[in-house]
């Protein structure tokens, strides 16, 4: 088995459907990793669905809803594994982070 490289976040990126989460579960499994799921984080903190959210708010504000979660869960200590389908673009998406994160896309 290959190893992770020295990492504090991961963060999996790619479209809809293309295997993120599944991909982003094994790594976490096989290395030891937190796995923490954006869509249920952003769900759990809304307290809505993301199509609910985007039908209500827009995917302008989604967006920012996304990004204070982000900033929330980059602040984390351990190595975590995020999934997303767009990458963090902004720097204020990742200006607290505790360590740089790595991004891959999927």
């Amino acid at each position: 088995m290959t190893t992770l490289p020295n990492l504090t976040h991961l963060i999996l990126i790619g479209m809809m459907g293309s295997g993120k989460t599944s991909v982003g579960r094994q790594l976490a499994h096989q290395h030891g990793l937190a796995f923490v799921d954006t869509d249920q984080e952003i769900e759990m903190e809304y307290g809505q669905g993301i199509p609910a959210l985007f039908a209500q708010h827009g995917e302008p504000v989604f967006r920012k809803m996304e990004q204070a979660t982000l900033s929330r869960l980059l602040q984390r200590e351990d190595h975590v594994i995020f999934p997303l389908e767009e990458a963090p673009s902004s720097p204020l998406k990742i200006a607290n982070c505790s360590g740089p994160p790595d991004l891959w896309f999927i």
